[in-house]
């Protein structure tokens, strides 16, 4: 890297590491909620994609009966 871009690199690990120091101590707070509704996307999801599975094997099998 040119001097400017190793200037720039290690601004924004600094900046990173100065935000990962502030954030620290509400990582488990903000965690928390972010892993319930990622298990309820993929409690929900799964039944939806199922749906979406069903109807679309549903709507193959109308048209390979027409074919």
């Amino acid at each position: 890297l040119s001097p400017l871009g190793e200037e720039m690199r290690d601004r924004a690990r600094a900046h990173v590491d100065a935000l990962r120091t502030h954030l620290a101590p509400y990582s488990d707070e903000l965690r928390q909620p972010l892993a319930a509704r990622l298990e309820a996307l993929k409690e929900n999801g799964g039944a939806r994609l199922a749906e979406y599975h069903a109807k679309a094997t549903e709507h193959l099998s109308t048209l390979s009966e027409k074919a």
